[in-house]
């Protein structure tokens, strides 16, 4: 095309051509057999949990990848096992962590509903895609010409929008990688999502997919910022149909992945395959290892009985930690804007403070973690101090209606299906949970009031 003599791009591969040359993937088929008989051996949830850590591992690492922040192998382990005070390791890395984590995982959802839905990639998904993974990013930087020097600008982002500006890095050679240009950004995507859906790509082995889908969308490069964590993510959607595992590319392998795409820029695409297959093999063979090893002997499943009871069920306790995560962030988004309002420091909760709200018959509160609420401290101009927890409370008797409920102080009570939640969340789930942060919300307010007139704490 004439922009690839203009600015250096080198328009993608077809299909057919990236497909030639063989690549063993016998390591792969083994893997994938022995994955096949590891989900007819194991249970469901089990296998759920397993996958949900792999997925939780891949959203920190392919943000710690492109810089967003920093990790390691155990900060990676915490919190995509869930281990430990993760939450707060989380905190500790800044206030952008969590949510570019959570803004991932629900990249992962799409991805999944797609392949549950037997849908097709297209154009659309993928914009949406990007909208949902840098939901909360703000801004990007640039580089600009300013007398004769590249000079760095933190500029809006916008979200699932092909690029209106050049992004082609500067290498420190001063060489430019180029991406494609400006305006030849939508009839690439065009062009590639005709080559995904050809009948040649359709027929060929699903790393072979995910390595092509991912190498032409990077050489497209079609958004302003998020390109890396989109690709991934777009491999995995080919990984998902089979072995069933996402891509995961540790941040501490970050150098061989740059060596295997700058591989595939010389035409050497079968190192981006072998690069893609062999972290396959990793996570099924890691996934193996976490369902083979054993949870428990008996004598410690006696003493853990002893010592807390009728313990809530793993989905239970893990949609309960979604249900917390979603609404504590509904109850976020609602109080950043009133502390701009009032000039009051509103703030989320992130366990169970102040009086507990009693739960409605046939429920228990889960655990002192398992809870979220709103609450305001102030010593000047007056004393402010108002807790209004929400805690999350599990079914205990056969006849409760929901799976989970959230209870406010003043006994408004939020019912949950699992369904709602797992393995995705629900459209309809994230419209009423948005109702009832508002009712929160209200009763805070209210409550604060009372305190205020009072001019008590």
């Amino acid at each position: 095309m004439d922009s690839s003599d203009r600015t250096g791009y080198t328009p993608f591969p077809s299909f057919s051509e990236w497909d030639a040359g063989d690549v063993s993937y016998r390591d792969v088929e083994s893997a994938t057999t022995r994955f096949v008989a590891l989900k007819s051996d194991v249970a469901r949830e089990a296998l759920d949990r397993a996958l949900e850590t792999a997925r939780r591992a891949a959203a920190v690492d392919t943000n710690a990848i492109e810089g967003v922040f920093s990790t390691d192998r155990g900060f990676t382990r915490t919190v995509a096992e869930k281990t430990g005070a993760w939450e707060q390791a989380m905190a500790n890395k800044g206030d952008h962590v969590r949510p570019a984590f959570e803004d991932t995982l629900r990249g992962f959802e799409l991805i999944l509903d797609r392949i549950t839905g037997k849908r097709p990639v297209t154009a659309q998904f993928i914009r949406e895609l990007h909208e949902t993974m840098l939901r909360s990013q703000e801004t990007h930087t640039v580089y600009v010409p300013v007398n004769g020097e590249l000079v760095p600008q933190t500029q809006e982002l916008p979200k699932g929008e092909y690029k209106q500006h050049a992004n082609s890095p500067t290498r420190p050679d001063g060489t430019v990688h180029a991406y494609a240009p400006v305006e030849d950004t939508a009839p690439e995507m065009t062009r590639l999502i005709e080559e995904l859906r050809s009948a040649e790509f359709e027929s060929a082995h699903p790393i072979t997919q995910a390595a092509y889908a991912h190498y032409a969308f990077v050489c497209i490069h079609p958004f302003a910022d998020g390109n890396g964590r989109v690709a991934r993510a777009l491999a995995s959607v080919y990984l998902y149909r089979s072995p069933g595992v996402p891509l995961v590319i540790y941040q501490d392998q970050r150098a061989n992945y740059i060596d295997a795409l700058e591989a595939a820029d010389r035409g050497q695409f079968h190192t981006l395959k072998r690069f893609i297959a062999e972290r396959v093999v990793d996570t099924v063979n890691v996934i193996d290892a976490e369902l083979s090893a054993p949870v428990s002997s008996a004598a410690a499943d006696e003493l853990s009985a002893l010592l807390s009871g009728n313990r809530t069920p793993q989905d239970v306790l893990d949609g309960a930690e979604r249900l917390k995560e979603i609404l504590r962030e509904e109850l976020q988004s609602r109080i950043e804007v009133l502390s701009q309002r009032y000039g009051l420091p509103f703030s989320t909760l992130r366990s169970l403070i102040g009086g507990t709200p009693t739960p409605p018959d046939g429920y228990e509160a889960i655990n002192d973690e398992m809870a979220t609420g709103v609450n305001v401290i102030t010593k000047s101009p007056r004393k402010i101090q108002v807790f209004w927890p929400v805690p999350l409370c599990a079914q205990s008797t056969d006849d409760a209606e929901f799976d989970l409920v959230a209870v406010t102080g003043s006994g408004r009570v939020f019912g949950i299906y699992l369904r709602e939640l797992m393995p995705t969340v629900s459209e309809s789930f994230r419209q009423r949970v948005g109702f009832f942060a508002d009712a929160v919300v209200e009763e805070f307010l209210g409550k604060v009031t009372e305190v205020v007139k009072r001019g008590d704490a």
